[in-house]
């Protein structure tokens, strides 16, 4: 060949071709790479809570997200508003397993432990590093198949969960190897599944007891064994009620949220932990009790309300429909029945814890009263007469097999004034009790042995009776007689009473017609008419000569002495 001095340019490449592709034979690797340049997806190894790495774009340092590959920051990185915390991210899913075998695809299964995700993210990998995200599942879904997938080849898996908050961590890593031409279809067991969680009664007071239940169910037809129940009060995990489907009504308190979660068992495989509805509890109302209750008339009735409170709050009592005379003070009724409230009265009584009442009904029976056969409840003075006995001023004139009576239209002796009398000013005679010498009485025809004989000694002693007369006998020490069989007239029960109650003479104006100022109890009858004890005998006068029945006397005693 014949040398030039000229550099042969063409033979040159030519040379460079030849090495470049010797170089490309023998390394197996892209020019890029042989010349520094890195445009492949980087991978370092990682361990199971690594996120997939990033993907650099060649002649650039920038980090692209795209539907194939994820930064390494993905679920550790996240801008947030001024007002989101961490605590806003839902939690990350677990137990993720593979379900289901086939040449070209990989079932799998996670349990959801957040109720406030967007959906979960499923990646993949050939190795357990370098993940790439292949889907994203929406909120609630457990399960994923990974279709097209090449026969005899092994894959590995990992799920997050996410929302606007950002991810979650990711769950644990499962692999599983497709199947070859000469292998079946293998299926693995399936977890058994906890459905319709309830936890009731939906709105519960501090008295109810809480009750759990749910459906089991397991494809592979697996008896429940194992499956774990946790309670929570105010989301904090209640350990000594665990594996328990009722929460008794004493340990609840008022406000408590309380709810439970279930992760069902069939032995073997844990399903999906699942959550029930949440309650709180309410405040309860007060309990108590009334009963009805029957009395008979002018007597007094008192009932004590009581009432227990679950919460221990305060309890206020109040009551309507009251019976005139009746009222409630704190938490005591009374009722000072009288004479004519018979009948049948339903008063409402009503607790309150300030927050709810509870109102209970009762139904109060006056029982109609009629002490005397012969005083019938129409009687005129029946009340009266009623009172006297009630206020023990009376026992009636005769008790016999067909019944106490009191003769109200017979004339009172004076023996009976003396006895009305004194029981109504409860007079003291005690004194007279032993004395047996009948010599000794203030009056000659009351000796001691004769009823009321002490009230007729005890009546004289206070100058409330003279006697009727004064006998001359001068064998006697005594020459009074008190007549006590002698009908008592109108004038002489006035006298009686005037002097009884204290009461001071009357010399007004005459009140009375048939009653003249110089009549000998003027100033008696007077009195007691000033006071209202007596009406008269009618709209004009008073009978004071007419003998006074034993009804009559009755009235003027109630009025005199304001006997209830």
């Amino acid at each position: 060949m014949k040398k030039s001095g000229k550099i042969d340019w063409a033979v040159i490449f030519t040379l460079l071709a030849l090495v470049i592709v010797f170089l490309l034979i023998i390394y197996g690797s892209p020019i890029s790479k042989f010349f520094g340049i890195t445009g492949e997806v980087v991978k370092t190894p990682q361990s199971s809570s690594d996120e997939p790495l990033a993907k650099v774009i060649l002649g650039s340092t920038k980090t692209v997200v795209d539907d194939s590959v994820y930064s390494s920051t993905e679920s550790t990185t996240h801008h947030h508003s001024d007002n989101e915390t961490d605590n806003d991210k839902p939690n990350s899913p677990s137990g993720l397993q593979v379900t289901s075998i086939t040449k070209t695809s990989i079932t799998l299964q996670w349990n959801d432990n957040s109720n406030n995700e967007d959906g979960f993210k499923i990646y993949r990998s050939l190795s357990p590093s370098g993940f790439t995200k292949i889907y994203a599942a929406s909120k609630n879904i457990h399960s994923y198949t990974d279709s097209g997938l090449t026969s005899g080849t092994t894959y590995y898996y990992k799920v997050l969960a996410y929302n606007d908050a950002g991810n979650s961590g990711f769950s644990n890593i499962v692999s599983a190897t497709t199947l070859t031409n000469n292998e079946t279809n293998i299926t693995e067991n399936i977890a058994p599944i906890a459905t319709n969680l309830i936890l009731s009664p939906s709105n519960p007071k501090t008295t109810d007891n809480l009750v759990a239940s749910y459906s089991y169910s397991d494809a592979d037809n697996d008896t429940e064994s194992g499956t774990e129940i946790r309670w929570y009060k105010n989301g904090i995990l209640q350990t000594v009620y665990n594996n328990d489907l009722t929460i008794s009504a004493s340990v609840t308190t008022k406000n408590d949220v309380w709810y439970f979660t279930v992760q069902p068992k069939d032995g073997t495989t844990f399903g999906q932990l699942k959550t029930s509805n949440s309650v709180t509890i309410l405040n309860s109302a007060p309990v108590f009790g009334v009963h009805n209750t029957e009395i008979e008339e002018n007597q007094l009735l008192e009932l004590t309300l009581q009432a227990t409170d679950a919460d221990n709050d305060r309890i206020t009592f109040f009551a309507t429909n009251l019976p005139e005379g009746a009222e409630l003070e704190g938490n005591l009724f009374r009722w000072d029945t009288e004479f004519g409230d018979a009948g049948q009265y339903v008063i409402k009584f009503r607790a309150t814890d300030s927050e709810t009442s509870v109102e209970k009904s009762i139904i109060i029976t006056v029982n109609p009263v009629q002490t005397f056969v012969d005083v019938p409840r129409d009687y005129w003075a029946w009340e009266q007469i009623e009172i006297l006995y009630a206020n023990g001023v009376t026992i009636g004139c005769e008790d016999n097999a067909s019944g106490l009576y009191y003769c109200p239209d017979r004339g009172t002796t004076r023996l009976e004034m003396a006895g009305f009398l004194g029981r109504a000013l409860d007079l003291d005679y005690s004194q007279y009790t032993s004395c047996q010498n009948s010599w000794s009485v203030n009056f000659i025809d009351v000796p001691y042995d004769t009823i009321f004989w002490g009230y007729t000694q005890a009546l004289y002693e206070q100058g409330i009776t003279n006697g009727c007369r004064i006998v001359d006998d001068s064998t006697t020490p005594s020459t009074r007689e008190y007549c006590p069989n002698d009908a008592a007239t109108r004038a002489e029960v006035a006298t009686f009473l005037q002097r009884a109650l204290g009461l001071p003479v009357y010399n007004g104006d005459q009140i009375f017609d048939d009653v003249s100022t110089d009549y000998w109890a003027y100033g008696s009858i007077g009195a007691i008419a000033e006071e209202g004890i007596t009406l008269g005998c009618d709209s004009q006068n008073f009978c004071p000569d007419r003998k006074a029945t034993r009804a009559e006397t009755g009235v003027m005693l109630v009025r005199a002495f304001n006997l209830e």
